[in-house]
C-alpha cells in the first residue's frame, strides 16, 4: 500500500494486528491511500473494508472508496458509533483476468473527523458471503441485517424496516369460502364462550403466542379477513332481523290502530 502526504500508520491496540491507517480531519484533501493490489481472475468479488471514525455525528461527505470503477460513497453518520470499528462491502464485479486491481479511499473531505483503516480483505462474492456485525450474507443466500443468525430464514431483520410495498404471495385457501352457501357461519353465541374463556377470537393467535413465536403475516392477514368477512355476515343476520321486527312492528301498530278505531264505534 501507498500512503500519500496526510496519512499515516498508527498504534491501535483494538485495530486488527495493532495498526491502524490513519487520516485526521486536518489532512489534506487528497487521497488516503493506494493499494493493495490484487491480482484477480475475472468474476464477482467482495471487497470489505474495517473503518472508524472519531466522531460519526456529520452526515457530511467524508470520502469516497474506489475499486476497479466500483465506488462507495462513506459518510461519518454511516457508522454506528464513534471510535467503534465498523465492516464496509463493495461488491465488485472484474470482466477481465486483472493484474493489479487497485483498492483506494480518494477526495477525502477535511475538517470533517478523524478516519482509520486497519484492513482490507478481498474475497470471491459468490462463495463465501458477507460477514459482519451489521450484515451476513452466506453461501446459500440467507441475509441478515443487523444480526449474523437468520436461523435458516430467507431474511432476518434484526431492527425497524420501512417498506413502499410489500407483496406477499402464495397464501393458500384465502378465506373468501366463508361467502360460500354451504359455509357454516359460527354460532354467536359459541364466539362470546370462546371469548370469555380464551380472551381472544377463535382461530386468532394468543398475544403469548405472538410474544414466543411472533406474526406469520400472511397467515393472519388471512384470518383477520375471515373474521371481518364474517362480521360483514353478522350485520347481514342483524339488518334481515331488524327489518322483520320493523315489519312486524309496523303490522302491529296497524292492528292497534284498528282496534282504536273498532273501540270507539262500540263506545258510540
Amino acid at each position: 500500500m501507498f500512503f500519500p502526504a496526510g496519512t499515516q500508520v498508527v498504534t491501535d491496540a483494538t485495530a486488527d494486528a495493532g495498526k491502524a491507517i490513519q487520516r485526521l480531519a486536518s489532512g489534506p484533501n487528497a487521497t488516503m491511500w493506494y493499494g493493495p493490489y490484487a491480482t484477480l481472475q475475472a468474476g464477482n468479488y467482495l471487497v470489505q473494508f474495517r473503518m472508524k471514525v472519531a466522531s460519526n455525528l456529520s452526515s457530511s461527505y467524508l470520502c469516497t472508496i474506489d475499486v476497479a470503477g466500483a465506488s462507495l460513497v462513506i459518510h461519518p453518520s454511516d457508522f454506528r458509533q464513534s471510535g467503534e470499528w465498523q465492516l464496509f462491502t463493495l461488491m465488485v464485479r472484474i470482466d477481465n483476468n486483472f493484474g493489479a486491481i487497485e483498492t483506494r479511499c480518494i477526495n477525502f473531505a477535511p475538517g470533517v473527523t478523524d478516519l482509520y483503516l486497519d484492513y482490507i480483505n478481498v474475497m470471491p462474492g459468490d462463495a463465501r458471503g458477507i460477514y459482519s456485525g451489521e450484515i451476513m450474507l452466506d453461501g446459500k443466500g440467507n441475509l441478515g441485517l443487523g444480526t449474523q443468525d437468520t436461523k435458516g430464514y430467507r431474511l432476518v431483520v434484526n431492527g425497524a424496516a420501512i417498506f413502499t410495498k410489500a407483496v406477499v404471495k402464495n397464501q393458500q385457501n384465502w378465506p373468501d369460502y366463508v361467502f360460500d352457501s354451504t359455509y357454516q357461519l359460527p354460532h354467536l353465541d359459541s364466539v362470546a364462550a370462546f371469548i370469555q374463556q380464551n380472551k381472544h377470537l377463535p382461530e386468532v393467535p394468543a398475544a403469548t403466542e405472538v410474544q414466543q413465536k411472533g406474526v406469520d403475516l400472511a397467515a393472519n392477514q388471512a384470518v383477520l379477513l375471515k373474521k371481518v368477512e364474517e362480521l360483514t355476515l353478522y350485520m347481514i343476520e342483524v339488518k334481515k332481523e331488524n327489518a322483520l321486527l320493523i315489519e312486524k312492528n309496523r303490522q302491529m301498530q296497524e292492528e292497534v290502530t284498528e282496534l282504536k278505531k273498532q273501540i270507539k264505534q262500540v263506545i258510540k
